[in-house]
């Protein structure tokens, strides 16, 4: 028989050699792959050795060992660092503490300054207390008159009162008490901060008339007037005023006359009866004891 193939037929034997050379192929394709990874797992890049995982263990234990061998001194100098940081921030914080009582103190200063610049007038203490009698020397039975010293920081507001600094009585006419509210003006206030001034001194005022003077205070933040007038009963609301003060009854007293109930009885007929309705001499006793007006007939 003649070893001749048919046209169409396949050798399989072909087919087997070339399956086994693929298997071939990929036992060693794994076995390269397997030595690159224990390659690549195993060699040091930079020396080409090769190192096995006890190696890698003890070049790991040596690095934990330099590397906190390393960091001590660092440590060190971190703690020494923060010593000193803190010691600083205390001297910086002691520093900063005597810079806030330093401010502290010239706040206090500057608003000291500001309050007597800047600040509301500043009465005397005795104000509105006094009751004198410069005539006190005079003979018995020596008519006198009742004189008050008023001030007014409200010179616009024609509705509001003065307030009186005390009362006086005189039997030589106003001048004692004119004399005495001159020399209250250092009290209301410095002459540093003074301006605007009139009459101050009372040149204007002629003998006989009643002091009036003018001046702003505390460098223009307050105006102040203080003038003298004689109380009289014609003067009601001035009147009533000192009689709600106190200073009338004080005033009374100094001279050794008693509130009685003719006294009383006027002063309520004042304080409740409008004038035109009162009955003719109703305020007599208080006519009697402060004296009538010059144009009055008794």
């Amino acid at each position: 028989m003649s070893s001749s193939k048919r046209p169409g037929t396949v050798e399989y034997s072909k087919w087997d050699k070339f399956e086994d050379s693929s298997d071939d192929d990929d036992s060693e394709s794994e076995d390269l792959d397997a030595d690159s990874e224990s390659s690549e797992d195993e060699q040091d890049v930079d020396t080409g050795r090769i190192i096995d995982d006890d190696d890698e263990e003890e070049e790991e234990d040596d690095e934990e060992e330099s590397s906190s061998d390393d960091e001590d001194p660092f440590d060190s100098e971190e703690e020494d660092y923060d010593d000193f940081s803190e010691e600083d921030s205390q001297e910086s914080s002691s520093d900063d503490d005597d810079d806030d009582g330093l401010t502290t103190s010239i706040e206090s200063i500057d608003q000291q300054l500001l309050n007597s610049l800047l600040g509301e007038m500043k009465y005397p203490r005795e104000f509105g207390r006094v009751v004198e009698d410069l005539s006190s020397d005079a003979p018995p039975n020596t008519p006198k008159s009742l004189y008050v010293i008023f001030t007014d920081t409200n010179q616009r507001d024609f509705n509001a009162l003065p307030k009186p600094y005390g009362v006086f009585w005189s039997a030589e006419g106003p001048g004692p008490v004119n004399n005495i509210a001159i020399e209250l003006w250092p009290k209301f206030g410095s002459v540093e901060g003074r301006d605007s001034e009139h009459n101050i001194e009372g040149e204007e005022t002629k003998p006989g008339e009643c002091y009036d003077g003018f001046a702003c205070l505390n460098y223009g933040q307050t105006a102040l007037s203080m003038n003298v007038r004689k109380v009289e009963v014609d003067h009601e609301r001035y009147f009533m005023l000192l009689y709600r003060k106190g200073l009338l009854e004080e005033a009374l007293v100094l001279r050794g006359i008693d509130m009685d109930d003719r006294i009383m009885g006027a002063i309520k007929i004042m304080e409740t009866v409008m004038g035109w309705k009162r009955e003719k001499g109703a305020l007599d006793p208080l006519y009697d004891v402060f004296g009538y007006p010059e144009e009055k007939e008794k």
